[in-house]
């Protein structure tokens, strides 16, 4: 199979980030992912073209069978028999030897990213970290012991976020795994080779553990490829044309290119979904001397921008509201609040009405507006929608200024939430939402309004009301507690969204068992396991 990504990957080490590279995924293992027999090839529960950070979308990977107790210790039971994949081209795969892989060897592997001060999990919930301690009582039993307040953030970071199964051998010769070469794992695939500015090549780990657990191959050993090459091709109008052409299998894309392969290719199968995250304006709330902290600025702000204009120019009136502090996603749609289910004066705020605007701008002191600057990232499609925004709040007059920074200096800026004043950036996640109202309650960028500087007590008996409830099995509350919260917020107008963009997945006909299911598991990264290629099929049709 071939496949593609836009970008060069940034680092190879979980230590050091948070997604790394997709196609890892199927080169390293966690303890849980998303469950496989739920998705269109088994009960059909999910369509998993999204992500989730919900326990209860999820199956064991490492783990075979888990138990959360009320005090937040969890206990995982490991599966036996799982190996480290054995590449004789591969000096530290040599090293590690093949052997069996242990609780000991998962309990290494998270200890040194929530405890090791610099890595990833402990720079983005320390609070968490602190407080955590992993053990493996014995060959095959798994501990992580928190308190119940941080057990959510706990068990989401160590339980299906990071990978399990770094070796122990490898970090002790080679100090991490920043180098491809030097990567070991337990997963399907195993990364052979990488050509900076070309690609990536996978070949099949003929020892995996895990069998096909639904569907046509029901009981197959799995993977069914025998090996994967990923193209690294950066433009976009070439990764289409790439998909156009059959020089790879699949594909995501936006509105435009969508319509435009249905029209050109209509042999393609394709699915429709919604994007994971959706961009917002920040502001920082905590500057006295900004005016953000007064309402009926805030207020002011969302009555000037044009949502439905915003979708219907950029997302062929496909996009979706609200959008900000949490995205519609099917699987967790009982955790979102649709727009007619909001307070009435929450409706009213998404109605574009810019005279009501410049009212409420002068009655909060500003009756000839006022000058705002917004950092933006200068890749992709950023500067364009900002620009639009600028137009819309020009007519009430806020004069924005855009400040442009390449992604590396954006990312910083982002990071450190030390931008001086807006800032437009993508932190509207369910993953931040679901583990505990990150992006209005943590200390970190998915919060980049700085809610938790001068957020009201609500939030904070909110989570805990959401921590509690988890602990007690009690979905459907948390999902009550989530809503209940969002009618609360979504009036404070703490970000101004934009609506969230539709996106679309498509696959040849010869990608058997995909079902366009970008996503499956944690986080990106489809289940390339459970995929097989019809070489006839595809030769049948002229590739």
């Amino acid at each position: 199979m071939t496949t593609v990504r836009s970008d060069e990957p940034t680092y190879w080490d979980d230590f050091y980030g948070n997604h790394r590279l997709a196609q890892l995924h199927q080169v390293q293992q966690r303890l849980l992912v998303g469950d496989w027999a739920r998705g269109p090839s088994g009960t059909g529960d999910f369509n998993f073209f999204n992500s989730d950070a919900l326990f209860s979308t999820k199956k064991g990977q490492l783990a075979e069978s888990w138990e959360i107790f009320p005090d937040g210790r969890g206990v995982y039971k490991i599966r036996q028999g799982i190996r480290y994949w054995l590449y004789p081209g591969s000096e530290a795969s040599r090293l590690v030897g093949g052997r069996e892989l242990t609780a000991d060897d998962i309990a290494f592997s998270l200890n040194r990213l929530a405890k090791t001060k610099g890595s990833y999990i402990n720079t983005a919930s320390p609070q968490m970290s602190a407080v955590t301690n992993i053990t493996a009582p014995d060959k095959y039993t798994l501990e992580i012991k928190t308190v119940p307040e941080w057990a959510y953030e706990a068990h989401y970071f160590l339980a299906f976020y990071a990978y399990g199964d770094t070796a122990k051998e490898v970090i002790s010769r080679y100090g991490n795994y920043e180098n491809w070469r030097n990567i070991v794992g337990a997963g399907p695939l195993i990364l052979t080779e990488y050509v900076p500015g070309s690609s990536l090549t996978y070949v099949r780990n003929a020892n995996y553990y895990l069998k096909d657990p639904a569907g046509p191959g029901k009981g197959n050993p799995l993977p069914y490829l025998n090996g994967m090459k990923t193209l690294i091709i950066p433009d976009a109008s070439t990764r289409l044309a790439a998909l156009r052409t059959a020089k790879i299998d699949f594909g995501s894309l936006g509105l435009d290119d969508a319509r435009s392969l249905m029209k050109t290719q209509p042999q393609l199968k394709y699915l429709q979904g919604d994007e994971n995250s959706a961009q917002n304006v920040a502001m920082r709330l905590d500057k006295p001397e900004l005016p953000y902290k007064d309402i009926r600025v805030r207020h002011a702000l969302m009555l000037a921008t044009d949502f439905d204009a915003i979708s219907q120019a950029i997302m062929g009136g496909l996009g979706r509201l609200p959008s900000w502090p949490m995205v519609y996603q099917a699987e967790i749609s009982d955790w979102w609040l649709p727009l007619k289910e909001a307070p009435q004066e929450v409706q009213e705020l998404y109605k574009y009405n810019p005279e009501k605007a410049r009212q409420l701008l002068k009655e909060a002191g500003y009756p000839n507006g006022f000058k705002a600057e917004i950092v933006v990232n200068s890749s992709g499609t950023a500067i364009d929608e900002v620009s639009i925004l600028k137009d819309m709040w020009a007519k009430v007059g806020i004069t924005l200024t855009l400040d442009p920074k390449e992604p590396a200096v954006y990312s910083r800026i982002q990071t450190a939430r030390n931008n001086a004043d807006m800032i437009y950036s993508s932190t509207a996640s369910m993953l931040q939402w679901t583990r505990g109202f990150g992006n209005i309650s943590s200390n970190t960028f998915a919060n980049s309004s700085m809610i938790d500087i001068i957020g009201p007590s609500y939030i904070q008996e909110s989570r805990q009301a959401s921590q509690e409830a988890w602990l007690k099995g009690d979905y459907a509350r948390q999902a009550r507690t989530s809503k209940d919260l969002l009618r609360r917020v979504l009036y404070e107008a703490w970000a101004i969204p934009l609506p969230q963009k539709p996106t679309f997945v498509f696959w040849w006909p010869w990608v058997n068992n995909f079902y366009g299911a970008l996503n499956v598991g944690a986080f990106t990264g489809p289940g390339y396991q459970y995929v097989w290629i019809d070489q006839e099929l595809k030769k049948s049709m002229g590739h």
